[in-house]
Protein backbone atom coordinates (compact mmCIF):
# COMPACT_ATOMS: atom_id res chain seq x y z
CA UNK A 1 0.00 0.00 0.00
CA UNK A 2 1.24 3.48 -0.81
CA UNK A 3 2.62 5.75 1.90
CA UNK A 4 -0.29 8.17 1.60
CA UNK A 5 -2.94 5.46 1.85
CA UNK A 6 -5.50 5.76 4.59
CA UNK A 7 -6.19 2.97 7.03
CA UNK A 8 -9.24 0.77 7.23
CA UNK A 9 -11.96 1.70 9.71
CA UNK A 10 -10.82 0.98 13.24
CA UNK A 11 -13.55 2.43 15.46
CA UNK A 12 -15.84 -0.55 15.80
CA UNK A 13 -17.87 1.18 18.55
CA UNK A 14 -19.38 3.32 15.84
CA UNK A 15 -19.37 0.63 13.15
CA UNK A 16 -21.15 -2.24 14.86
CA UNK A 17 -24.27 -3.91 13.57
CA UNK A 18 -26.73 -4.73 16.35
CA UNK A 19 -29.42 -7.07 15.01
CA UNK A 20 -33.16 -6.96 15.42
CA UNK A 21 -33.85 -8.20 18.94
CA UNK A 22 -35.86 -7.52 22.07
CA UNK A 23 -34.20 -5.82 25.04
CA UNK A 24 -35.63 -5.03 28.45
CA UNK A 25 -33.86 -2.94 31.07
CA UNK A 26 -34.66 -2.81 34.78
CA UNK A 27 -33.33 0.24 36.60
CA UNK A 28 -33.22 0.73 40.36
CA UNK A 29 -31.73 4.23 40.45
CA UNK A 30 -32.89 7.37 38.65
CA UNK A 31 -29.37 7.98 37.32
CA UNK A 32 -29.22 4.62 35.54
CA UNK A 33 -32.80 5.02 34.37
CA UNK A 34 -31.90 8.24 32.54
CA UNK A 35 -28.78 6.61 31.06
CA UNK A 36 -30.81 3.61 29.85
CA UNK A 37 -33.43 5.88 28.27
CA UNK A 38 -30.71 7.79 26.40
CA UNK A 39 -29.08 4.54 25.22
CA UNK A 40 -32.36 3.13 23.90
CA UNK A 41 -32.83 6.29 21.82
CA UNK A 42 -29.35 5.98 20.26
CA UNK A 43 -29.20 5.26 16.53
CA UNK A 44 -27.21 2.07 17.06
CA UNK A 45 -30.15 0.51 18.91
CA UNK A 46 -32.78 1.61 16.42
CA UNK A 47 -33.25 -1.97 15.23
CA UNK A 48 -34.01 -3.37 18.67
CA UNK A 49 -37.34 -3.42 20.41
CA UNK A 50 -36.44 -2.00 23.79
CA UNK A 51 -38.35 -1.24 26.96
CA UNK A 52 -37.32 0.33 30.23
CA UNK A 53 -38.85 -0.57 33.60
CA UNK A 54 -38.33 0.64 37.11
CA UNK A 55 -37.40 -2.17 39.48
CA UNK A 56 -34.84 -4.64 40.79
CA UNK A 57 -33.98 -8.28 40.19
CA UNK A 58 -37.06 -9.30 42.17
CA UNK A 59 -39.26 -7.11 39.97
CA UNK A 60 -37.82 -8.83 36.91
CA UNK A 61 -38.53 -12.24 38.41
CA UNK A 62 -42.15 -11.29 39.07
CA UNK A 63 -42.55 -9.95 35.53
CA UNK A 64 -41.28 -13.10 33.82
CA UNK A 65 -43.40 -15.44 35.87
CA UNK A 66 -46.32 -14.40 33.65
CA UNK A 67 -44.58 -13.08 30.51
CA UNK A 68 -41.83 -14.40 28.20
CA UNK A 69 -38.33 -13.06 28.76
CA UNK A 70 -36.58 -10.98 26.03
CA UNK A 71 -33.50 -11.79 23.98
CA UNK A 72 -31.41 -9.55 26.23
CA UNK A 73 -32.15 -8.57 29.83
CA UNK A 74 -30.14 -5.77 31.47
CA UNK A 75 -30.65 -5.37 35.22
CA UNK A 76 -29.19 -2.86 37.64
CA UNK A 77 -28.49 -4.21 41.10
CA UNK A 78 -27.62 -2.13 44.15
CA UNK A 79 -27.75 -5.17 46.44
CA UNK A 80 -24.82 -6.91 48.07
CA UNK A 81 -22.94 -9.75 46.41
CA UNK A 82 -24.81 -12.59 48.08
CA UNK A 83 -28.21 -10.94 47.62
CA UNK A 84 -27.50 -10.39 43.94
CA UNK A 85 -26.41 -14.00 43.42
CA UNK A 86 -29.47 -15.37 45.23
CA UNK A 87 -31.85 -13.13 43.26
CA UNK A 88 -30.21 -14.21 39.98
CA UNK A 89 -30.76 -17.86 40.93
CA UNK A 90 -34.46 -17.18 41.46
CA UNK A 91 -34.61 -15.20 38.18
CA UNK A 92 -33.08 -18.14 36.29
CA UNK A 93 -36.08 -20.28 37.29
CA UNK A 94 -38.49 -18.13 35.23
CA UNK A 95 -36.23 -16.85 32.40
CA UNK A 96 -35.82 -18.61 29.07
CA UNK A 97 -32.50 -20.34 28.54
CA UNK A 98 -32.09 -18.26 25.35
CA UNK A 99 -32.17 -14.98 27.28
CA UNK A 100 -28.83 -13.26 27.79
CA UNK A 101 -28.53 -11.44 31.12
CA UNK A 102 -26.26 -8.45 31.73
CA UNK A 103 -25.91 -7.12 35.27
CA UNK A 104 -25.00 -3.54 36.14
CA UNK A 105 -23.67 -3.39 39.68
CA UNK A 106 -21.47 -1.43 42.02
CA UNK A 107 -19.32 -4.22 43.53
CA UNK A 108 -15.77 -4.14 42.19
CA UNK A 109 -14.60 -7.69 42.95
CA UNK A 110 -13.01 -10.20 40.57
CA UNK A 111 -14.30 -13.21 42.50
CA UNK A 112 -17.84 -11.82 42.34
CA UNK A 113 -17.48 -11.33 38.59
CA UNK A 114 -16.31 -14.91 38.14
CA UNK A 115 -19.24 -16.27 40.13
CA UNK A 116 -21.65 -14.28 37.96
CA UNK A 117 -20.13 -15.60 34.72
CA UNK A 118 -20.06 -19.17 36.07
CA UNK A 119 -23.74 -18.77 36.99
CA UNK A 120 -24.68 -17.98 33.39
CA UNK A 121 -24.61 -14.17 33.35
CA UNK A 122 -23.49 -12.88 29.95
CA UNK A 123 -21.61 -9.85 31.27
CA UNK A 124 -21.15 -7.65 34.31
CA UNK A 125 -20.35 -3.93 34.29
CA UNK A 126 -19.54 -1.63 37.18
CA UNK A 127 -21.55 1.59 37.35
CA UNK A 128 -21.94 4.40 36.83
CA UNK A 129 -22.17 4.07 33.05
CA UNK A 130 -22.82 6.45 30.18
CA UNK A 131 -25.26 5.87 27.30
CA UNK A 132 -22.53 4.73 24.91
CA UNK A 133 -21.13 2.37 27.55
CA UNK A 134 -24.52 0.69 27.66
CA UNK A 135 -24.68 0.54 23.87
CA UNK A 136 -21.28 -1.21 23.84
CA UNK A 137 -22.54 -3.75 26.38
CA UNK A 138 -25.49 -4.52 24.11
CA UNK A 139 -23.18 -4.91 21.10
CA UNK A 140 -20.90 -7.18 23.12
CA UNK A 141 -23.84 -9.31 24.25
CA UNK A 142 -24.80 -9.89 20.60
CA UNK A 143 -21.16 -10.45 19.62
CA UNK A 144 -21.79 -13.91 18.20
CA UNK A 145 -24.22 -12.51 15.63
CA UNK A 146 -22.55 -9.16 15.00
CA UNK A 147 -21.54 -8.80 11.36
CA UNK A 148 -18.29 -7.27 10.16
CA UNK A 149 -19.31 -3.95 8.73
CA UNK A 150 -17.67 -1.01 7.10
CA UNK A 151 -17.82 2.71 7.61
CA UNK A 152 -20.94 4.39 6.23
CA UNK A 153 -20.87 8.01 5.09
CA UNK A 154 -23.96 9.93 3.95
CA UNK A 155 -23.49 12.97 1.72
CA UNK A 156 -26.32 15.48 1.42
CA UNK A 157 -26.58 18.95 -0.08
CA UNK A 158 -28.14 22.11 1.27
CA UNK A 159 -29.73 23.02 -2.05
CA UNK A 160 -29.55 22.13 -5.73
CA UNK A 161 -26.32 22.84 -7.54
CA UNK A 162 -23.94 22.83 -4.56
CA UNK A 163 -22.19 19.68 -5.84
CA UNK A 164 -23.26 17.08 -3.27
CA UNK A 165 -23.40 14.27 -5.83
CA UNK A 166 -20.04 15.31 -7.27
CA UNK A 167 -18.47 15.20 -3.82
CA UNK A 168 -20.08 11.84 -2.99
CA UNK A 169 -18.80 10.28 -6.22
CA UNK A 170 -15.28 11.66 -5.89
CA UNK A 171 -15.08 10.83 -2.18
CA UNK A 172 -15.96 7.20 -2.90
CA UNK A 173 -13.30 7.06 -5.61
CA UNK A 174 -10.66 8.62 -3.34
CA UNK A 175 -11.46 6.23 -0.47
CA UNK A 176 -11.15 3.23 -2.77
CA UNK A 177 -7.93 4.31 -4.49
CA UNK A 178 -6.11 5.59 -1.41
CA UNK A 179 -7.02 2.68 0.85
CA UNK A 180 -6.73 -0.14 -1.66
CA UNK A 181 -9.93 -1.51 -0.12
CA UNK A 182 -13.38 -2.05 -1.55
CA UNK A 183 -15.75 0.92 -1.50
CA UNK A 184 -19.39 1.13 -2.57
CA UNK A 185 -21.18 4.24 -3.79
CA UNK A 186 -24.96 3.95 -3.34
CA UNK A 187 -27.06 6.51 -5.21
CA UNK A 188 -30.33 6.92 -3.29
CA UNK A 189 -31.77 9.52 -5.70
CA UNK A 190 -34.11 7.24 -7.64
CA UNK A 191 -35.49 9.95 -9.94
CA UNK A 192 -32.58 12.28 -10.69
CA UNK A 193 -29.46 10.41 -9.59
CA UNK A 194 -26.34 11.19 -11.61
CA UNK A 195 -24.08 8.25 -10.71
CA UNK A 196 -24.79 6.31 -13.93
CA UNK A 197 -23.99 9.40 -15.97
CA UNK A 198 -20.84 10.25 -14.02
CA UNK A 199 -19.42 6.73 -14.30
CA UNK A 200 -20.73 6.13 -17.84
CA UNK A 201 -22.91 3.19 -16.82
CA UNK A 202 -25.82 1.71 -18.74
CA UNK A 203 -28.18 0.50 -16.02
CA UNK A 204 -31.90 0.00 -15.71
CA UNK A 205 -32.37 -1.06 -12.10
CA UNK A 206 -29.51 -0.79 -9.59
CA UNK A 207 -30.72 0.76 -6.36
CA UNK A 208 -34.34 0.61 -7.57
CA UNK A 209 -34.27 -3.18 -7.78
CA UNK A 210 -32.54 -3.36 -4.41
CA UNK A 211 -35.30 -1.23 -2.88
CA UNK A 212 -38.06 -3.23 -4.58
CA UNK A 213 -36.61 -6.52 -3.31
CA UNK A 214 -35.31 -5.37 0.07
CA UNK A 215 -36.93 -8.31 1.86
CA UNK A 216 -34.69 -10.76 0.01
CA UNK A 217 -31.66 -8.52 -0.47
CA UNK A 218 -28.44 -10.28 0.48
CA UNK A 219 -24.78 -10.24 -0.49
CA UNK A 220 -25.40 -12.32 -3.63
CA UNK A 221 -28.18 -10.09 -4.97
CA UNK A 222 -26.28 -6.94 -4.08
CA UNK A 223 -23.21 -8.19 -5.94
CA UNK A 224 -25.36 -8.75 -9.02
CA UNK A 225 -26.73 -5.22 -8.86
CA UNK A 226 -23.35 -3.52 -8.33
CA UNK A 227 -21.49 -2.10 -11.32
CA UNK A 228 -17.69 -2.26 -11.08
CA UNK A 229 -15.90 0.97 -11.90
CA UNK A 230 -12.36 -0.17 -11.21
CA UNK A 231 -10.65 -2.71 -9.01
CA UNK A 232 -11.82 -1.31 -5.68
CA UNK A 233 -14.90 0.81 -6.41
CA UNK A 234 -18.41 -0.48 -7.09
CA UNK A 235 -21.50 1.57 -7.85
CA UNK A 236 -25.11 0.90 -6.88
CA UNK A 237 -26.48 3.34 -9.44
CA UNK A 238 -29.79 5.08 -9.76
CA UNK A 239 -31.82 4.44 -12.93
CA UNK A 240 -32.90 8.11 -12.93
CA UNK A 241 -36.44 6.98 -13.59
CA UNK A 242 -39.47 9.28 -13.40
CA UNK A 243 -41.71 6.34 -12.57
CA UNK A 244 -44.04 7.63 -9.81
CA UNK A 245 -44.09 4.15 -8.27
CA UNK A 246 -40.31 4.22 -7.72
CA UNK A 247 -40.04 4.79 -3.97
CA UNK A 248 -37.26 4.25 -1.46
CA UNK A 249 -38.71 3.95 2.03
CA UNK A 250 -36.83 3.94 5.34
CA UNK A 251 -36.96 0.15 5.75
CA UNK A 252 -35.52 -0.44 2.26
CA UNK A 253 -32.80 2.16 2.80
CA UNK A 254 -31.86 0.53 6.09
CA UNK A 255 -31.61 -2.91 4.46
CA UNK A 256 -29.44 -1.63 1.61
CA UNK A 257 -27.08 0.07 4.07
CA UNK A 258 -26.91 -3.08 6.22
CA UNK A 259 -26.05 -5.41 3.33
CA UNK A 260 -23.64 -2.97 1.65
CA UNK A 261 -21.80 -2.28 4.90
CA UNK A 262 -21.32 -6.01 5.42
CA UNK A 263 -19.78 -6.28 1.96
CA UNK A 264 -17.29 -3.38 1.92
CA UNK A 265 -15.10 -1.40 4.35
CA UNK A 266 -16.49 1.89 2.98
CA UNK A 267 -20.01 2.79 1.86
CA UNK A 268 -20.71 6.31 0.57
CA UNK A 269 -24.40 7.19 0.20
CA UNK A 270 -25.48 9.98 -2.14
CA UNK A 271 -28.75 11.26 -0.68
CA UNK A 272 -31.41 13.04 -2.74
CA UNK A 273 -32.38 16.61 -1.94
CA UNK A 274 -35.69 15.38 -0.60
CA UNK A 275 -36.63 15.53 3.09
CA UNK A 276 -38.42 12.18 3.38
CA UNK A 277 -38.42 9.23 5.80
CA UNK A 278 -35.59 7.47 3.95
CA UNK A 279 -33.38 10.57 4.05
CA UNK A 280 -34.01 11.23 7.74
CA UNK A 281 -33.45 7.57 8.64
CA UNK A 282 -30.22 7.37 6.64
CA UNK A 283 -28.83 10.54 8.22
CA UNK A 284 -29.55 9.06 11.64
CA UNK A 285 -28.10 5.59 10.99
CA UNK A 286 -24.79 6.22 9.19
CA UNK A 287 -21.43 6.65 10.92
CA UNK A 288 -20.58 10.01 9.33
CA UNK A 289 -22.65 12.81 7.81
CA UNK A 290 -21.20 15.26 5.28
CA UNK A 291 -23.29 18.35 4.51
CA UNK A 292 -22.26 20.01 1.27
CA UNK A 293 -22.86 23.75 1.08
CA UNK A 294 -21.82 26.72 -1.02
CA UNK A 295 -20.81 30.09 0.49
CA UNK A 296 -24.21 31.74 -0.12
CA UNK A 297 -26.93 32.98 2.23
CA UNK A 298 -29.50 30.43 1.06
CA UNK A 299 -27.07 27.57 1.51
CA UNK A 300 -26.10 28.87 4.96
CA UNK A 301 -29.72 28.89 6.11
CA UNK A 302 -30.34 25.34 4.88
CA UNK A 303 -27.04 24.10 6.29
CA UNK A 304 -28.03 25.44 9.71
CA UNK A 305 -31.38 23.62 9.56
CA UNK A 306 -29.73 20.38 8.42
CA UNK A 307 -26.98 20.52 11.03
CA UNK A 308 -29.51 21.12 13.82
CA UNK A 309 -31.67 18.21 12.64
CA UNK A 310 -28.68 15.87 12.43
CA UNK A 311 -27.41 16.89 15.87
CA UNK A 312 -30.85 16.30 17.40
CA UNK A 313 -31.11 12.83 15.81
CA UNK A 314 -27.55 11.84 16.80
CA UNK A 315 -26.95 13.25 20.30
CA UNK A 316 -24.11 10.82 21.10
CA UNK A 317 -22.22 11.22 17.80
CA UNK A 318 -19.81 13.76 16.44
CA UNK A 319 -21.25 16.82 14.73
CA UNK A 320 -21.80 16.60 10.96
CA UNK A 321 -18.96 17.67 8.72
CA UNK A 322 -19.43 20.69 6.48
CA UNK A 323 -17.85 20.59 3.03
CA UNK A 324 -17.89 24.14 1.68
CA UNK A 325 -17.85 23.76 -2.09
CA UNK A 326 -17.37 26.18 -5.01
CA UNK A 327 -15.31 28.60 -2.95
CA UNK A 328 -13.76 31.44 -4.97
CA UNK A 329 -16.25 31.63 -7.83
CA UNK A 330 -15.55 34.77 -9.84
CA UNK A 331 -17.97 37.71 -9.77
CA UNK A 332 -19.94 36.24 -6.87
CA UNK A 333 -20.19 37.79 -3.44
CA UNK A 334 -19.45 34.97 -0.97
CA UNK A 335 -19.71 34.46 2.76
CA UNK A 336 -16.16 33.88 4.07
CA UNK A 337 -15.60 30.32 5.39
CA UNK A 338 -14.76 31.59 8.89
CA UNK A 339 -18.02 33.54 9.10
CA UNK A 340 -19.93 30.61 7.60
CA UNK A 341 -18.52 28.32 10.30
CA UNK A 342 -19.28 30.81 13.07
CA UNK A 343 -22.93 31.05 12.00
CA UNK A 344 -23.21 27.26 12.13
CA UNK A 345 -21.20 26.90 15.34
CA UNK A 346 -19.19 24.21 13.53
CA UNK A 347 -15.64 23.91 12.28
CA UNK A 348 -15.18 23.88 8.53
CA UNK A 349 -12.02 21.96 7.71
CA UNK A 350 -13.00 21.07 4.14
CA UNK A 351 -13.21 23.84 1.56
CA UNK A 352 -13.30 22.95 -2.13
CA UNK A 353 -12.03 25.66 -4.51
CA UNK A 354 -13.95 26.47 -7.67
CA UNK A 355 -11.91 25.77 -10.83
CA UNK A 356 -13.78 27.01 -13.91
CA UNK A 357 -11.59 25.16 -16.41
CA UNK A 358 -11.81 21.76 -14.75
CA UNK A 359 -15.52 22.25 -14.03
CA UNK A 360 -16.30 23.01 -17.66
CA UNK A 361 -14.36 19.97 -18.87
CA UNK A 362 -16.15 17.70 -16.38
CA UNK A 363 -19.53 19.14 -17.35
CA UNK A 364 -19.02 18.53 -21.08
CA UNK A 365 -16.78 15.45 -21.23
CA UNK A 366 -17.78 13.67 -18.01
CA UNK A 367 -15.47 11.83 -15.65
CA UNK A 368 -14.43 12.35 -12.05
CA UNK A 369 -12.23 15.19 -10.84
CA UNK A 370 -10.26 12.84 -8.59
CA UNK A 371 -9.42 10.50 -11.48
CA UNK A 372 -8.95 12.84 -14.43
CA UNK A 373 -7.38 15.76 -12.54
CA UNK A 374 -5.85 14.27 -9.37
CA UNK A 375 -3.70 17.37 -8.72
CA UNK A 376 -6.57 19.84 -8.97
CA UNK A 377 -7.60 21.80 -5.91
CA UNK A 378 -10.90 19.92 -5.75
CA UNK A 379 -9.18 16.52 -5.80
CA UNK A 380 -6.81 17.59 -3.03
CA UNK A 381 -9.85 18.75 -1.03
CA UNK A 382 -11.40 15.29 -1.45
CA UNK A 383 -8.20 13.72 -0.11
CA UNK A 384 -8.36 16.02 2.90
CA UNK A 385 -12.02 15.14 3.47
CA UNK A 386 -11.20 11.42 3.44
CA UNK A 387 -8.31 11.99 5.85
CA UNK A 388 -10.54 14.06 8.11
CA UNK A 389 -13.21 11.37 8.27
CA UNK A 390 -10.65 8.79 9.35
CA UNK A 391 -8.65 11.15 11.58
CA UNK A 392 -5.41 10.84 9.66
CA UNK A 393 -2.97 13.78 9.41
CA UNK A 394 -2.91 15.30 5.96
CA UNK A 395 0.32 14.81 4.10
CA UNK A 396 1.52 18.08 2.60
CA UNK A 397 2.05 17.99 -1.17
CA UNK A 398 5.50 19.13 -2.29
CA UNK A 399 5.58 21.96 -4.83
CA UNK A 400 8.30 23.37 -7.05
CA UNK A 401 8.85 26.19 -4.56
CA UNK A 402 9.43 23.63 -1.82
CA UNK A 403 12.04 21.89 -3.97
CA UNK A 404 13.83 25.18 -4.72
CA UNK A 405 13.82 26.11 -1.02
CA UNK A 406 15.30 22.71 -0.13
CA UNK A 407 17.99 23.09 -2.82
CA UNK A 408 18.89 26.55 -1.49
CA UNK A 409 19.30 25.23 2.06
CA UNK A 410 21.36 22.25 0.86
CA UNK A 411 23.64 24.47 -1.25
CA UNK A 412 24.53 26.88 1.57
CA UNK A 413 25.06 24.31 4.32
Amino acid sequence: MADDAIALPRNQDEATYIPHASIEIFAETEAFESVAAAALSDRRLSRVKGSLRKGSLEAARSAYEIAPSPDLLIIESTMSREETLQSLDRLAEVCSSATNVVVIGYVNDVSFYRRLIEGGVKDYAIGPLGPLDLVRLVAKAFGASTARIGRTIAVTGTCGGVGASTIAQNLASVLASRSGAHAILADFDLHFGSSALAFNLDVRQGVLEAASNSSRLDAVLLDRLLADHHGHLSILPSPASLDPDAVLDAASADKIIEVAAAAAPYVVIDLPRLWCDATRHTLKMVDDVVIVASPTLRSLRNAKHLAEAVRAARPHDAAPRIALNQVGMRKRIEIPPAKFAAMLDLQIRNTCPFDINVTNLAATDGGLFAERWPRSGFSQAMARLADDIFSRPVRKQRTLLDALEWLKRWRFK
